[in-house]
């Protein structure tokens, strides 16, 4: 695309309307920037943004608008496996990844298996389960997800359908989908990525249901990443946001895992079926993972509201519409009151 040439500029540009409205203000932006974030998460931010600066191929977003469904999907991998690359070669540590998904804002496939997979582990496992699945998880050997949401229920986690239930001649767990509202919907990192799942089950010991509890299930093979016997898995393909996460569906037909499988720091289930809990333990500590999840939801929005509330003032600042008396271009958006009655507040 050509330009045409001889064109007059537009006055003021956009550089100079930012410029002027900042110039207004009582208080340097920087000032404001230091009591908002402080020092140490500055200097986070920073050395996290240059390390991604060296590789502008892997990092930038520039294109992302206008990239298919497919090429989000592929940039996310691309741009999660170079994080883990930098990390195993420690020029990154595990809270900078965290900053950098937060300032990437994507909502990359890794994110819920450091986010929900791993703490689960680390919260409800036994010493010998993280040996099993936390060390492989810490070093991205196997790839999970948090399976609890089923189509037809979600937060009523007590009416969950899919079942776990012990077989004492094999000292193994079952683990069935029974029904289609028992097929488990829109988990993220489950379409596409997911090695295992962490799926909230009901437990079934000798007949007796004692509750959803949760019990790791290898869903696909690490070898080729085809999906493995008994499981139906998939992505649940384009939405209208969020396309750079593979939020999928899962149906098991009677999967058979091990008895180690089930974690089992707050719930033991030992050779030959018997159940026992510690003392004074709820057993509602098993939805433990997804009640962190939700405060941190809570707590991430003041994040998307200040960038959300970034764009808007920016844009009522540079965008014009009609002339006052007092001048001769077109005041900014800005200047209205409705607008700043409902921008100022955020």
């Amino acid at each position: 695309m050509q330009i045409p040439k001889g064109l007059a500029p537009m006055v003021p540009s956009t550089e100079d309307a930012l410029a002027a409205e900042r110039s207004k203000a009582a208080f340097k932006v920087s000032d404001m920037h230091q009591f908002i974030v402080d020092s140490d998460m500055r200097t986070k931010v920073a050395k996290v943004e240059a390390l991604m600066g060296e590789e502008p191929e892997t990092f930038s977003l520039r294109k992302v608008y206008f990239m298919s469904r497919q090429e989000k999907m592929e940039h996310a991998l691309a741009i999660g496996k170079r994080l883990i690359e930098l990390l195993k070669e420690g020029k990154l540590s595990g809270d900078d990844i965290s900053i950098a998904d937060m300032v990437l804002d994507i909502n990359g496939p890794f994110g819920l298996h450091r986010a929900m997979f791993i703490p689960t582990l680390q919260n409800q496992a036994t010493v010998e389960q993280q040996e099993l699945f936390l060390r492989p998880a810490l070093n991205y050997e196997i790839l999970g997800c948090y399976a609890q949401t089923e189509i037809g229920h979600g937060s009523n986690v007590q009416g969950l359908e899919t079942t776990c239930t012990y077989v004492p001649e094999t000292d193994e767990f079952e683990v069935h989908s029974p029904s289609v509202r028992a097929c488990k919907w829109w988990i993220g990192s489950l379409g596409v990525t997911a090695t295992h799942a962490m799926v909230m089950a009901q437990l079934i010991v000798g007949g007796k249901r004692h509750g959803p509890c949760p019990v790791v299930v290898p869903i696909r093979s690490t070898v080729d990443h085809q999906p493995l016997e008994g499981v139906t898995v998939g992505d649940l393909g384009p939405k209208f946001g969020f396309n750079t996460m593979d939020n999928g569906f899962l149906l098991l037909n009677r999967v058979r895992v091990p008895r180690i499988n089930l974690l089992q720091r707050y719930i033991t289930v030992s050779p030959g079926g018997k159940v026992s809990r510690p003392a004074n333990v709820d057993p509602k500590v098993a939805y433990g993972t997804m009640v962190y999840v939700r405060t941190q939801i809570v707590r991430n929005m003041s994040q998307v509201l200040a960038k959300a509330t970034t764009v808007a003032v920016r844009y009522a600042a540079v965008r014009r519409q009609f002339k006052s008396e007092a001048s001769a271009l077109e005041s900014p958006v800005l200047d209205y009151s409705m607008v700043q009655y409902r921008l100022i507040p955020l």
